[in-house]
């Protein structure tokens, strides 16, 4: 177990995921172990809030699980917009052309003023769990 957290050339996994600005800064967006059970299967979310985040009109990025009475969970994209947010379908149409499997993308999309966060600048997506949910009741 402990080999397998480091990459074949030595990094080791913290389990953190990030970007690096355009000013060569790293920011931490989240934790490849959160999970999205959509249904009966884990879905990790750093493959869609990978592809999501090179988008032009987004500035932060986070997919979350969604509740649902059937499936459990869906999954939702909440976007903190650069400029104008893009619309639902643009967003899909992006991931298609991006190589996401279909089965990953977002169900509903979430736009948001500005990401809950940690001192660190991590995404609280727990927050965003809540604040969904709520809208949802």
């Amino acid at each position: 177990m402990y080999r397998e957290s480091f990459t074949a050339d030595g990094w080791f996994r913290t389990g953190d995921t990030g970007i690096v600005d355009d000013d060569g800064y790293l920011r931490l967006t989240g934790r490849i172990k959160d999970l999205i059970i959509r249904g009966g299967v884990n879905i990790s979310p750093v493959e869609i809030e990978n592809a999501l985040a090179g988008h032009p009109q987004i500035a932060r990025i986070a997919v979350i699980g969604s509740p649902d009475d059937r499936l459990g969970e869906r999954i939702c994209a909440v976007i903190e917009p650069r400029g104008t947010a893009p619309e639902f379908a643009e967003l899909l149409d992006w991931l298609a052309d991006n190589g996401v499997p279909r089965r990953l993308w977002p169900e509903s999309v979430r736009v948001i003023d500005g990401m809950p966060e940690t001192p660190a600048g991590k995404i609280r997506k727990n927050i965003l769990r809540e604040m969904i949910t709520e809208e949802i009741a």
